[in-house]
């Protein structure tokens, strides 16, 4: 694997956003899925709090909208991220279906997710 510097300036530490995408010194994605999973951690939490009044179609649409269309947004750079940020994104994606369905946050998601989805287009 190549090892590539960014450099600006004189100072190298210093985050270079371009496209809304920000790139550390190391070019590695830490900056950018730190500051994706803090963003999208607030906007699950204030969905989770209105979740009550939403249905499922409308919830769906909210998540899709707000949130998974923020990790898909340049996911082709996260290539070569370490384990412990795609675990990060993985838990976001994670709570946002957990979310969509209404399922407790201690729930495994797969055959309840798989459960819920049936029920609703069978």
């Amino acid at each position: 694997m190549v090892q590539v510097s960014l450099r600006v300036g004189d100072n190298p530490s210093i985050p270079l956003t371009v496209l809304v995408i920000l790139f550390d010194s190391q070019m590695s994605m830490s900056e950018q899925v730190g500051s994706l999973c803090t963003s999208l951690t607030h906007q699950l939490r204030y969905i989770s709090r209105i979740r009550r009044f939403l249905d499922f179609d409308t919830c769906h649409l909210v998540i899709r909208a707000l949130v998974l269309s923020r990790l898909d947004y340049a996911n082709g750079l996260l290539l070569g991220c370490n384990a412990t940020d795609i675990r990060r994104l993985q838990c976001i994606q994670n709570w946002a279906a957990k979310l969509i369905c209404n399922l407790p946050s201690l729930t495994l998601l797969l055959p309840a997710y798989a459960a819920c989805i049936d029920s609703r287009y069978t």
